[in-house]
């Protein structure tokens, strides 16, 4: 399957949350199997010290300790997609995100706290692709915890009977079920509707005769913006350059460092002025005058420390 891909972008009106949403089809018209995905980010930002806040919301540095500014990651909130979206679907929703979190805070990608066993193995990898940066709040050590349990079960599974690998499999098809539904409401909640809902409730008029009115509420999420098709490719081709950068960079042997030359005594320092100066008034031999300047100077910090 090489199928075609639209990607849109939208922001929630009210707290400015991000998502992007990828359809993929072997058609040229829109179709209900068309498959999905759907990822909500979270933007980071830059929290500043307000000395009118109480001090429990001033930002802290590392250390816990107050500082004058603080910056967060962006870090994905959800992202579902039904179970035919291919692996690169899901990588340019991921690149997409990648691109959109330098604009905002730290202008770095994180994740979220709670995974599934199943997303443990793709934030790992992602990770290792260059899309996401390290949870400190969730490390790379409980990701891989997460993705050896995993493999465990995998273990478990090929050496149960046939009656435990069929229930094993209805729940591994109702989990990717499960999945794909979200993803299409999501898809036709944010991207079709724009969170908008017609409502629908009956009254009575003057001549008590029941009346149905109808009316539909604002949207939730702004005008849809159309992506270029290139969109998705063009974003991991920009984390790979990247990735590629930071790795040529740290390979890069040490440059040779330059002899230390010698800087010279105070007198080579000293300006032209200066020395002119001191060679009119001073009537000692010039291959002395070294030393003497050095005296002199000298003798004013002496008397500037009062000894």
């Amino acid at each position: 399957m090489n199928p075609s891909r639209d990607y849109k972008r939208t922001e929630s009106v009210s707290d400015k949350d991000v998502v992007f949403a990828v359809r993929e089809s072997e058609k040229e018209h829109e179709s209900y199997q068309d498959d999905l995905g759907v990822l909500k980010m979270t933007p980071g930002h830059w929290n500043v010290l307000n000395p009118k806040q109480p001090e429990h919301w001033a930002p802290k540095d590392e250390n816990g300790n107050p500082a004058l500014f603080s910056a967060y990651p962006s870090c994905i909130d959800s992202l579902h997609k039904t179970p035919n979206l291919t692996s690169k679907g899901t990588q340019h929703l991921l690149a997409l995100a990648h691109q959109e979190a330098k604009k905002h805070g730290k202008g770095t990608l994180s994740y979220g706290f709670s995974l599934s066993p199943d997303s443990s193995p793709l934030v790992l990898h992602a990770l290792d692709q260059g899309y996401l940066e390290e949870n400190e709040s969730h490390p790379r050590e409980e990701l891989e915890s997460s993705a050896a349990r995993r493999a465990e079960e995998r273990a478990v599974y090929h050496e149960e009977d046939e009656d435990y690998k069929k229930t094993a499999r209805i729940r591994k098809m109702q989990r990717k079920t499960s999945g794909g539904h979200t993803a299409r409401e999501n898809y036709e909640d944010i991207i079709e509707r724009r969170g908008a809902v017609e409502q629908w409730d009956n009254y009575d008029d003057d001549d008590d005769d029941t009346v149905e009115e109808s009316w539909t509420t604002d949207p939730d999420w702004e005008e849809i913006e159309n992506l270029p098709r290139t969109a998705g490719q063009d974003a991991v081709n920009a984390v790979k350059g990247e990735r590629n950068r930071k790795q040529a960079q740290r390979e890069l042997p040490e440059p040779p460092q330059a002899p230390v030359e010698h800087e010279g005594n105070l007198w080579d320092h000293a300006s032209r002025k200066d020395k002119k100066s001191w060679n009119a008034s001073s009537g000692i031999p010039t291959a002395s005058r070294a030393g003497a300047f050095k005296d002199y100077v000298g003798g004013i910090a002496s008397r500037v420390r009062g000894n």
